[in-house]
């Protein structure tokens, strides 16, 4: 009984997954609209900065793409980010510059903890950018392994957005996790696969020496 009820909360989410996803992104314009018309750009810079944001865009799915070791990879995201924020400074007036400057302070100041949350996302991706290169993944597995990680993302997202009980969702996560990483254990070589096992063998066994060391203290 407890598995058809598992089973069936799993399909409700599913079935509410596409209005959650659009109600979040029409959130998320409203705000950075909010934000650019606080600056008030005029038509032109209006163009210019939407030209630029696809470009950016590009550059770093790109990017996603690019067989890379992680610290490359960390470096050249930094690049673009430097080259966006540069051309965006170039656009504004210097009095939008500084308006804008101090908006991203007050924001940084009310959203401090989802900046917390971000900086984990990327040390995920540095991981996931590391495990790449010592499995020496293919340019097709990477787009591949890239596309899911962002899949998830998105479902994980998602969830935090339904109304669940701790346990439900805590089991809806570890389903989320456990149907990605076969997805992605699915588009490895056996050798790769082997490799991996014994990747994370490793990775277990210094945690546990690492828990063992602490209680000692």
């Amino acid at each position: 009984m407890k598995r058809i009820q598992f089973f069936s909360l799993l399909l409700l989410m599913t079935i509410t997954l596409t209005s959650v996803t659009a109600q979040r992104a029409d959130r998320s314009k409203q705000r950075k609209g909010d934000r650019m018309e606080q600056l008030d750009l005029t038509d032109a810079q209006r163009s210019q900065i939407e030209a630029l944001k696809a470009d950016m865009k590009a550059d770093r799915e790109a990017l996603a793409k690019q067989s890379l070791t992680a610290e490359e990879r960390k470096v050249a995201m930094k690049q673009i980010k430097e080259e966006y924020k540069t051309a965006l400074d170039a656009i504004l007036t210097d009095s939008q510059r500084a308006q804008f400057a101090e908006m991203k302070a007050d924001r940084k100041r009310k959203f401090g903890k989802r900046g917390d949350r971000a900086d984990k996302q990327q040390r995920r991706q540095d991981r996931a950018a590391k495990m790449a290169d010592e499995l020496d993944l293919t340019e097709a597995q990477r787009s591949q392994m890239a596309e899911l990680m962002q899949a998830q993302k998105e479902e994980m997202k998602q969830l935090r957005e339904q109304d669940l009980t701790k346990e439900e969702r805590k089991a809806a996560a570890k389903e989320i996790r456990e149907r990605y990483k076969t997805q992605q254990r699915s588009l490895l070589t056996a050798s790769q696969q082997a490799k991996l096992d014994d990747m994370r063998a490793d990775r277990k066994g210094k945690k546990g020496r690492k828990r063992g060391l602490s209680r000692q203290r």
